[in-house]
């Protein structure tokens, strides 16, 4: 999922929160503000509740849970329920269908409209309907309002569900562009490099492999997939005599090609987009090693980052086993043994057994993609 939606459904549970509250404090002051009766105490409970009940949500790993729709949909459907049932009971002790907190029923299908996906917001709305028939039943208050009160409800409901189904498109849409132009972008290098072939797609498939045995969400793969395919973006500053060198490079070349790492993170970093901050991240890092020996940094262990240590592994694989201007494609075996030889000096020792776990599927990604010449020649 894209960092977009994800800083859609971070605004929409603050948002939740706020108006959360906002009801419960109108609600408590209607009940306060009118005549005493056998539910008083009752009553007043549930906007407490109600309160105590978005201070909770307030408190929950807010980021965590927007990055996962599962989850997300999980709390915001839950949260709408929960309110409508405490709705549906004040309503019940305070007169039936007719009374002035009824009016939380629209404003909770206004909200699942607001943040949840088309399904959800079907559930949230039909849940409302039904509540209200219950409340209308209990209450024995079968009355002419209910005329208007249900198809309302019901117009609203399917109002909702268009909206819903309109913000999913737009964001599908937006994500298709967004992954479209970092692919192209992704494609720079390969156009300058022909023989790099398309070492992007297979190395950020391979990551998401990767990441896949070692537990990651599958949004979380999704992103690392996407950032991973600008991780060599800063080559564009390494000079063709130094980038198609078909020799070794001497010294100086050496560190003008390093440099690509930290020309890759000044291009990437400074956004607010967590996905361009990702990528900046894998630029500057996929070339450190867990031993210390690695460059720009040096950087040793878990200092890396996750995602750099990620890509390294899949980096150096895709390199291996494809032809370069200065040597052929490597067998699969042969590459293999290297990165096992590199075992807790170059690559993580967690990331490697994540890789070796997952090597069937790499190797059917790298079947479907790799040209027939580097086929034989592996």
């Amino acid at each position: 999922m894209g960092s977009t939606e994800v800083a859609f459904r971070l605004t929409s549970i603050r948002a939740g929160v706020r108006v959360t509250l906002a009801l419960a404090a109108a609600a408590a002051a209607y009940l306060l503000a009118t005549p005493g009766g056998p539910h008083r105490v009752v009553l007043l409970a549930i906007p407490v509740l109600a309160a105590l009940d978005a201070v909770v949500i307030s408190r929950l790993p807010a980021d965590l849970i927007a990055r996962t729709e599962r989850h997300y949909v999980r709390l915001i459907v839950g949260w709408n329920l929960s309110h409508s049932v405490a709705v549906a009971l004040a309503c019940t002790l305070d007169g039936g269908i007719h009374s002035p907190l009824a009016a939380i029923f629209f404003i909770s299908v206004a909200f699942a409209a607001a943040s949840l996906p088309p399904r959800p917001v079907a559930v949230v709305a039909a849940a409302d309907i039904t509540l209200v028939l219950l409340v209308s039943a209990i209450s024995a208050r079968w009355t002419a309002g209910l005329i208007f009160t249900i198809p309302a409800l019901a117009s609203i409901a399917a109002l909702a569900t268009s909206i819903a189904h309109a913000r999913a498109h737009s964001f599908a849409e937006l994500q298709e562009a967004k992954q479209g132009t970092i692919h192209r972008l992704a494609r720079v290098i390969e156009y300058r490099d022909n023989e790099t072939g398309e070492h992007t797609e297979r190395m950020s498939a391979y990551c998401g492999v990767i990441a896949r045995r070692l537990g990651w969400a599958e949004d979380e793969i999704h992103e690392l997939q996407l950032a991973a395919t600008m991780h060599d973006v800063g080559k564009v500053a390494v000079p063709d005599a130094v980038l198609l060198k078909p020799g070794p490079l001497t010294p100086d070349e050496r560190a003008v090609m390093e440099r690509h790492t930290v020309v890759g993170h000044e291009m990437l970093s400074g956004s607010e987009s967590k996905l361009l901050q990702l990528a900046a991240t894998i630029a500057l890092t996929h070339h450190e090693r867990v031993d210390g020996e690695g460059y720009p940094h040096g950087l040793r262990g878990d200092a890396i980052p996750a995602a750099g240590r990620i890509v390294a592994v899949a980096d150096v694989f895709d390199a291996l086993t494809s032809h370069r201007v200065y040597r052929p494609a490597l067998p699969v075996t042969q590459a293999v043994d290297i990165l096992t030889s590199g075992r807790g000096t170059q690559f993580d020792l967690d990331v490697l057994d994540a890789f070796e776990r997952g090597l069937d599927d790499v190797l059917a990604i790298r079947a479907d993609s790799v040209t027939d010449s580097e086929l034989l020649a592996a």
